[in-house]
């Protein structure tokens, strides 16, 4: 009984952790959307988003984003 408790408490924080929402994240710009850089950053499962020809990645994958990129 206290293990079922146990897993299904688990299973919630895991199921709540994954339903985050990434709306407020703060974004940096990373260049303009030009050769292939989209593509990359799409191969190192960066997110990222295009405003007026430029990227912005989130701040927390700054380092990911160096990693494909460069």
């Amino acid at each position: 009984m206290r293990l079922t408790i146990r897993f299904l408490i688990l299973l919630l924080v895991l199921v709540l952790t994954a339903c985050q929402n990434h709306e407020n994240r703060e974004y940096l710009h990373w260049g303009e959307a030009e050769g292939n850089m989209i593509e990359r950053l799409e191969y190192g499962g960066v997110d990222y988003k295009v405003e007026k020809g430029e990227v912005y990645i989130p701040k927390d994958q700054l380092k990911r984003a160096t990693a494909c990129c460069t």
